[in-house]
């Protein structure tokens, strides 16, 4: 279980957090916002995780599961929730996040572009930190720092920074950690780990474990915007490894994505040499931006074109009939 007090109150870690924010573009209540959607991702992760040989959930399997609720809507939760095995999970799972992914973003999806943060899941899990490769057991009420990549050389096996857009520290990481207890013995069981950032100060406690266990826990670390760093403190020996999921940057503006559909077309009445033409519908998550005309040869530029909610009417003030063509230019908010 993870809820075991540590020695200081999780809200003055939250507003050690805030006052180190160098970056600007976040601050606590963004970072419970996220800490909540997250937590209660891994909660039905839990739920349903294949088990490995060790007893440790399959890492692998639950970075795509979160990633994928992380990227949907978290009021398409209880369906995934309701699911009956591992694998109807992860394919609900896959289901909510195509279907958020071809919602037309609002500014209630999107979220505040100035305190919000956006989940920018890693490609794999990164294993930042193994102390069984480098620096050995982690000693009792002994903190040791360690740095969001690989950079400070902790038994990492990749760097993260490469995959986290814009580059920079992000405001927190999602990790799967796990202790090691592996012939530590002699201490009671319901020792701690704690994970706070570096200078700031002690929260609750992440994972707490006794002698001989190997058990992980899932959740957010916040860094020290300065440095990148965050700080761990046990109770009792410990050899610590930490796997991040992702990171949570501040909001990026990106470009819409526009496309133009195939063109709709009549053939001008012969007598009238005028027609309204329908304009194609866009594809799912698009939204008609605006509409652009063509038509055959050099009788372009004799229409005049009178556009309309959703179609154009032509007439044509030449000699000769012709067939004009309306397109739909459509576009999207591609996400952050």
């Amino acid at each position: 279980a993870a809820g075991m007090q540590a020695p200081a109150a999780q809200a003055a870690a939250r507003t050690q957090i805030n006052s180190m924010n160098t970056r600007g573009a976040f601050d606590s209540e963004a970072l419970g916002r996220a800490q909540s959607k997250f937590s209660r991702a891994m909660q039905i992760a839990n739920r349903f995780a294949p088990q490995s040989a060790e007893g440790v959930a399959d890492i692998n399997w639950k970075h795509q599961f979160i990633t994928n609720l992380m990227a949907s809507s978290e009021a398409a939760f209880p369906s995934v929730e309701s699911a009956g095995d591992a694998s109807d999970a992860m394919g609900r799972s896959y289901a909510v996040r195509s279907q958020i992914s071809t919602e037309a973003g609002t500014a209630k999806d999107l979220g505040s572009a100035t305190i919000d943060l956006t989940y920018i899941p890693f490609t794999t899990p990164c294993r930042i930190v193994d102390t069984r490769v480098s620096g050995g057991v982690i000693v009792a009420a002994t903190p040791r720092t360690f740095t969001y990549s690989n950079v400070n050389g902790s038994g990492a096996s990749c760097n993260v920074t490469p995959q986290i857009p814009g580059g920079g520290i992000p405001a927190a990481e999602a990790v799967n950690v796990t202790v090691d207890e592996t012939s530590l013995t002699g201490f009671p069981a319901g020792a701690y780990v704690a994970i706070y950032p570096q200078g700031g100060t002690l929260g609750t406690s992440f994972l707490n474990f006794g002698p001989n266990d190997i058990i992980a826990n899932a959740g957010i670390i916040s860094l020290n915007q300065a440095n990148g760093q965050f700080t761990v403190k046990v109770s009792q020996p410990a050899n610590l490894i930490v796997d991040a999921f992702g990171a949570f940057i501040p909001p990026q503006a990106t470009a819409l994505d526009c496309v133009d559909t195939s063109g709709n077309s009549i053939t001008l009445n012969t007598s009238t040499r005028d027609g309204l033409v329908l304009a194609p519908a866009c594809a799912t998550g698009y939204t008609r931006a605006s509409l652009l005309t063509g038509g055959n040869g050099d009788y372009y530029n004799a229409w005049v074109a009178q556009f309309l909610a959703n179609s154009v009417f032509f007439h044509y003030a030449g000699s000769t009939t012709t067939q004009p063509f309306v397109y739909s230019h459509c576009c999207r908010v591609p996400g952050r």
